[in-house]
């Protein structure tokens, strides 16, 4: 996770977050809007197409936000290294 989180922030100024199965963040200080639970519920839901196809799973996490979620490695390392 750390090598994805200096990758991503060097090349595109973004910072990756863990994601826990419930789709809460798996982050300390982060923002309590974060918490909402519809935004709990589209992660959750995100994080099921994820690893049910085992790639990354593009979706609207509000109006205008684009999002993406990534299974973890082993299951597949290749999502990683698919950016916009």
């Amino acid at each position: 996770m750390r090598r994805l989180r200096a990758w991503s922030r060097k090349s595109y100024e973004l910072r990756p977050l863990r994601v826990r199965p419930d789709g809460s963040l798996d982050e300390s200080g982060v923002d309590p809007i974060e918490a909402l639970p519809v935004l709990t519920r589209a992660r959750r839901d995100a994080l099921n197409e994820s690893v049910r196809w085992g790639e990354t799973y593009t979706f609207f996490l509000a109006p205008g936000v684009v999002s993406w979620i990534a299974p973890s490695p082993p299951l597949t390392t290749s999502c990683f290294h698919n950016p916009w």
